[in-house]
């Protein structure tokens, strides 16, 4: 049976809102989102944000749990078959219903490619850091 460590999934929530911040910064793709979203990055009011980087986290936290489920599940103990697991279940979970939500959106490839690389990216990162935090 596979214990779950909390502080570890609370940790890696974390870490996955710290690759959406690099992700979604000025210095990688911030930019190029905000151009193809048609967003602003100022970032809206302070109250908006709050409520949003507080359920952004919470649903980290149920990424992050159920990550670390799968990892236990299958006894997943290394960098690359961490990067495996969070690839497959990217592919096979989160990139079909976001495809899905485009092709009807009728929005931009490369949205559709940034948006869903971020979504990659961070699971990555959840993976990694269950997997490597023993």
């Amino acid at each position: 049976m596979y214990n779950v460590n909390y502080l570890h999934i609370l940790v890696a929530a974390v870490v996955a809102m710290i690759a959406g911040y690099l992700w979604y910064s000025p210095y990688l793709f911030g930019n190029q989102w905000a151009k193809l979203s048609g967003m602003k990055m100022d970032g809206g009011s302070k109250q908006d944000m709050q409520k949003t980087y507080g359920i952004s986290y919470l649903l980290a936290v149920v990424t992050a749990y159920m990550m670390s489920y799968f990892i236990g599940y299958l006894q997943v103990t290394t960098f690359m078959g961490a990067v495996q697991l969070a690839f497959m279940l990217w592919l096979g979970f989160a990139m079909p219903p976001m495809a899905t939500n485009y092709l009807f959106k009728k929005t931009s490839q490369q949205l559709f490619f940034l948006e869903t690389g971020h979504v990659l990216f961070a699971m990555v990162a959840i993976a990694v850091t269950l997997v490597l935090w023993v």
